[in-house]
């Protein structure tokens, strides 16, 4: 279960294109023991983490199982691309998938993979919340153990968490709770 690398494809402003590399390897896929083909529905990569709701389609492009969340870390290195799938019943770590792909899934009765969508429920909850918050908003979070008070800021062009000597994406906090102290504007 390590990671695959391949020789890259695909480049996009210079950059390897890594959604059209994962579409090439896993959209109209074969199956080796009939005559179906492994279908991505949609996908959208968050970070480098690609998200993907996926089935398999007979010759008919008919679906013939239940549609189901891939999760594909991804990584680019000198010309390769590099990946590594799992299905959401394999219970994976990375849980920041968009609400767009969660809706397409099949139901499930896997303990794992009702876990996962909860989990992605919950962050994608947590994101909207803290995305509204305006910049100067006060949230208290624990990370590594330690009781931190972070400062909602921009930088550059980006919004971060900062706790007066680091700067934190809510990545670092979100899943592990939050409680906000204020929800108010600089001006």
């Amino acid at each position: 279960m390590g990671w695959t690398g391949i020789v890259a494809k695909h480049y996009k402003n210079n950059k390897i294109d890594r959604m059209k590399e994962f579409l090439d390897i896993f959209h109209n896929s074969k199956n080796f023991y009939n005559d179906n083909v492994y279908v991505v529905k949609k996908a959208r990569q968050v970070g480098s983490t690609i998200y993907a709701a996926c089935c398999w389609q007979n010759s008919k492009n008919e679906d013939v199982s239940d549609i189901h969340g891939l999760i594909c870390l991804t990584s680019v290195k000198d010309g390769q691309f590099y990946y590594k799938d799992m299905i959401e019943s394999m219970g994976p770590y990375q849980s920041n998938c968009p609400e767009s792909i969660l809706s397409l899934l099949s139901p499930t009765v896997n303990e794992y993979a009702l876990d996962w969508r909860k989990r992605c429920h919950n962050y994608n909850k947590h994101n909207k919340i803290l995305d509204k918050l305006p910049v100067g908003s006060v949230i208290e979070t624990e990370l590594n153990g330690y009781k931190v008070t972070l400062y909602k800021r921009k930088y550059k062009k980006i919004t971060i968490w900062w706790d007066g000597q680091y700067k934190y994406s809510k990545n670092h906090f979100i899943s592990g709770g939050y409680r906000i102290i204020e929800n108010r504007a600089v001006h």
